[in-house]
């Protein structure tokens, strides 16, 4: 199992969430990371 931990967002990091891809079964439930940033800001 994928270990997960929760960081504040920064520069540095913020490619790496945006790399992150969902499975095929979750698309059409889920929002992109690009959106739910920007959302965040």
């Amino acid at each position: 199992m994928a270990q997960i931990s929760i960081q504040e967002l920064t520069v540095k990091n913020m490619y790496k969430c945006l790399e992150l891809k969902l499975a095929e079964n979750q698309v059409h439930r889920v929002a992109p990371n690009v959106y739910s940033i920007a959302e965040s800001r």
